[in-house]
């Protein structure tokens, strides 16, 4: 196999290939990304069976082949080369040269057949269609902060993703808390919901947010074969194994009532509880929230270090209400929102907390749920 490609382009596509190989597979092959150089295109492909990204490049082929690369080490090469044309040539069954400039490489490679047979975009049987893409993004940036971390809950170590005609939905749960994002507007076919890995949630993401792949910026396309979730934007396409296992009956856990309401300035919130944060040795502890006729008081307790007070202006209607909450679950809800003002919908000390913009827009709402911890 020989092959000269854009040394910019080759890093962009690396820079995708190696943050999903899996390094610390079993399988080592697995660290590894695939070279497939034809008919005037090199092929990159990276996977770690349950997330792959294949970056398509122009490039000048003089001899076709496929072969395969450890992932990390080629990017550190590749990115470090000066921006010139790179060349990259087996010289013989064990390595390959990999040249740019006066710079010169030699890397041991494996044959490309031992490569796993990766599941095909084009392939799709059940859905092919396109989205526009900030709507996409719109919900995957904000549905991530409530995705639980806990290997041993799959079905809720991800987010779910509902495509009707009128509408995108993301919601995810980690027992503690629920996150549920929409952004409306006609979507092509609607869709039986699909439940996305917490990585590949992450990685779908960050390629909408690339700002270096060519083409159109305004949609994006899906391809579906169930247990796969494809996504092309540009020359990139990224698939996802889907989780199989059950959602939780999320509507269940989202209050259709509340007895009281609070709307507050988003960013005088945030401040005030970063401020009674600053003693708090563990982070998992409540912050009372007191809510009173026209003000919010936050305070925070550690018995080895002491006690802090904030007060913040609020528009209260109900009783006077304490409750405790994790303050992180509040300021990760409030991250995610641009909005002056937020609306916090009570009811009692020991019932959900839910978080929304005081005014949801024409298109996009949210709604965070979080439950009380007793103080």
């Amino acid at each position: 196999m020989r092959f000269t490609v854009s040394q910019e382009e080759l890093t962009q596509a690396l820079t995708r290939a190696q943050a999903i190989a899996d390094r610390k597979s079993s399988m080592p092959i697995l660290a590894h990304v695939l070279l497939q150089a034809k008919e005037g295109y090199l092929h990159l492909c990276a996977t770690d069976l349950t997330l792959q990204v294949t970056s398509t490049l122009k490039a000048s082929i003089e001899e076709e082949g496929q072969l395969t690369l450890p992932a990390r080490t080629l990017f550190d090469v590749v990115k470090n080369l000066p921006s010139a044309a790179v060349e990259l040539a087996s010289v013989d069954d064990a390595q390959v040269e990999v040249r740019a400039g006066k710079s010169r490489y030699r890397l041991a490679y494996l044959k490309g057949d031992d490569y796993p047979e990766l599941p095909q975009a084009d392939e799709a049987k059940e859905c092919t269609m396109n989205v526009e893409s900030q709507r996409l993004l719109s919900v995957l940036s904000k549905v991530h902060i409530s995705m639980t971390q806990d290997s041993s809950r799959p079905h809720l170590a991800g987010a779910l993703l509902e495509i009707h005609k009128d509408r995108l939905r993301m919601v995810s749960i980690d027992g503690h808390r629920l996150t549920c994002v929409e952004s409306l507007g006609d979507t092509p076919q609607a869709l039986d919901p699909l439940l996305l890995p917490a990585k590949g949630v992450h990685e779908l993401r960050r390629l909408l947010e690339d700002k270096l792949i060519a083409g159109d910026d305004t949609q994006v396309r899906v391809m579906i074969n169930r247990p796969y979730f494809f996504l092309q934007r540009g020359s990139v396409i990224l698939g996802i194994k889907l989780i199989q296992d059950g959602f939780p009956p999320y509507a269940q856990v989202i209050p259709q009532s509340h007895q009281r309401q609070a709307v507050v300035s988003r960013q005088a919130l945030v401040d005030a509880l970063r401020r009674v944060r600053v003693l708090m040795q563990d982070k998992s502890r409540p912050v009372r929230f007191c809510f009173e006729s026209a003000s919010l008081q936050l305070t925070s307790e550690s018995p080895e270090v002491g006690d802090a007070y904030e007060e913040i202006e609020a528009s209260y209607e109900g009783e006077t209400l304490m409750i405790g909450l994790n303050a992180g679950y509040v300021l990760d809800a409030l991250g995610v929102l641009e909005d002056e003002e937020i609306t916090l919908q009570l009811s009692g000390d020991l019932d959900p907390s839910v978080i929304r913009p005081a005014t949801q827009g024409q298109e996009d709402s949210f709604v965070g749920v979080i439950m009380p911890i007793r103080v």
